[in-house]
């Protein structure tokens, strides 16, 4: 798979640069396109829809973080490229693929590459699997692909007690006892579980109504379930949790 990427970055000459660098990965990545307008970026991400896109931070008007934050959901990988290291924890606090200082080193762009590539192959293969799924789920039968760091494992949803937020990752707990963290945030794993089972009772928290043992009254209340665990409820879900009982 060859992945396209656009170069978005406000000096022609580092635009330039990296596209030379590229050229020696030719048979892997292929750029679509690039641009020196920060503010004219995102609606060119959204048209060309790349794989990639290697996105200065420095720029006027707006950098390349926030242009990234303003998106909803991003919906491409990005690699970061700048002259000040001082930018990334910035940088990986909005999951960006890699970091690349300038000018970029021939070296360190193979690698950032080869992550973004191993990615993609991951994703494929999850894409896959969840189609596989899909087609042979029913209602006594149903389970889920999660990417584990392993690899992937495939879990009966029946046997999901809890799901809890970590930042953009999730803890699955199990019936056995195991948990799993799953680099996806939990929104996307409330929507790839898809079962009326499950309810959001919290900002950070998903549980099976299957495990619930006692539900305690409060501002919001909180509930205990068959592993003893207590979970807050939020004011705001309470009306709702209490609507699906």
């Amino acid at each position: 798979m060859k992945l396209r990427a656009i170069i978005i970055d406000d000096e022609e000459r580092s635009i330039t640069s990296l596209k030379w660098e590229l050229d020696a990965f030719k048979e892997r990545v292929e750029v679509i396109a690039t641009c020196t307008d920060s503010t004219r970026a995102k609606a060119l991400i959204l048209k060309l829809d790349p794989d990639v896109v290697f996105l200065d931070i420095e720029m006027p008007l707006l950098n390349g973080i926030d242009l990234i934050r303003s998106f909803d959901k991003v919906p491409c990988s990005v690699i970061f490229t700048t002259a000040y290291d001082q930018f990334a924890v910035s940088a990986f606090e909005i999951s960006a693929v890699d970091y690349l200082l300038k000018p970029v080193d021939k070296d360190d762009l193979n690698r950032a590459l080869l992550k973004l590539e191993q990615i993609f192959d991951n994703q494929q293969l999850e894409n896959k699997f969840n189609t596989l799924f899909e087609n042979i789920n029913t209602t006594s039968f149903k389970k889920v692909v999660l990417p584990v760091l392993e690899g992937f494992q495939f879990v009966n949803v029946e046997d999901i007690i809890r799901c809890e937020a970590s930042g953009n990752y999730t803890h699955i707990h199990l019936l056995k006892g195991e948990t799993l963290l799953i680099s996806k945030p939990l929104k996307e794993i409330e929507l790839l579980i898809a079962d009326p089972s499950f309810c959001r009772v919290h900002q950070s928290h998903v549980v099976n109504l299957r495990y619930i043992s006692k539900y305690r009254k409060g501002k919001g209340g909180s509930l205990t379930l068959d592993d003893d665990t207590v979970i807050p409820v939020s004011r705001g879900k309470r009306d709702d949790f209490l609507d699906l009982l």
